[in-house]
C-alpha cells in the first residue's frame, strides 16, 4: 500500500493489522481511514454496516470509537493523516 501526503503540510502513518477478533478503532488523527485488504469487516452498532475488500471507512477527529468485527482473518490498514504541526 502506498500512501502519499504533501511534504511539510501533512503527515501520515500506516498500520497493517491482521485481525481475527473484534477490535476498536479510535480516530486519533485529523482523518483516519480503515481499509480492509481482503475479507469483510462489520461495523457494529444499531445499524451494522459491512465493509468489503478495498472499501474505506473515513473517520474524522473526534468520531466515537468504532467497533470492527472481522468475518474471518482479515488484513486491514489503518491510515492516520494529520496536518503538519497539529497537536493531538
Amino acid at each position: 500500500l502506498n500512501v502519499m501526503t504533501r511534504r511539510g503540510r501533512m503527515t501520515h502513518t500506516v498500520e497493517r493489522l491482521t485481525v481475527a477478533a473484534p477490535l476498536e478503532i479510535e480516530a486519533r488523527a485529523d482523518t483516519t481511514l480503515v481499509l480492509p485488504l481482503d475479507g469483510e469487516i462489520v461495523l457494529a452498532g444499531d445499524a451494522p454496516e459491512r465493509l468489503g475488500p478495498l472499501d474505506a471507512l473515513v473517520l474524522d477527529l473526534g468520531t466515537p470509537r468504532q467497533r470492527l468485527e472481522p468475518a474471518a482473518g482479515t488484513i486491514l490498514f489503518v491510515i492516520r493523516v494529520d496536518r503538519a504541526g497539529s497537536n493531538h
